[in-house]
């Protein structure tokens, strides 16, 4: 069962009336796990670009979408190396925006939907 994402603001996103202080991924079960940023800003140096092994780590096999919030002011990015993983891995719509219109987004999508917050 896909989340109801109630609302953000910096340093929280509150997903079922629970609040989360760290950036999370939804999968398209509906299971909410932190996102480790440590495999981007390994390579990085900031966790503010989304590297290919993140990419990894966050891919499903059940899913078909992937929703990004890039942050309250759309700091976040996925790398061109990131983006071509996850689209030869079978996503066929990738959507990036600011968490807030991010959230909007994930709780009207329908369908095999992943998503990653900041």
């Amino acid at each position: 069962m896909k989340p109801t994402i109630n609302g953000t603001q910096f340093g929280s996103i509150t997903i079922q009336n629970t609040e989360y202080d760290h950036d999370v991924i939804i999968k398209p079960d509906g299971s909410i796990r932190e996102r480790n940023k440590d495999l981007s800003r390994k390579h990085y140096g900031t966790s503010h670009k989304v590297s290919r092994e993140e990419a990894q780590d966050f891919q499903s096999q059940d899913s078909d979408q992937l929703i990004v919030g890039t942050g309250q002011s759309g700091q976040l990015s996925l790398t061109d190396e990131a983006e071509q993983f996850l689209r030869d891995n079978g996503y066929e719509k990738i959507e990036q925006y600011p968490t807030p219109k991010a959230i909007h987004r994930w709780n009207d999508a329908h369908g095999n939907v992943e998503a990653s917050f900041t």
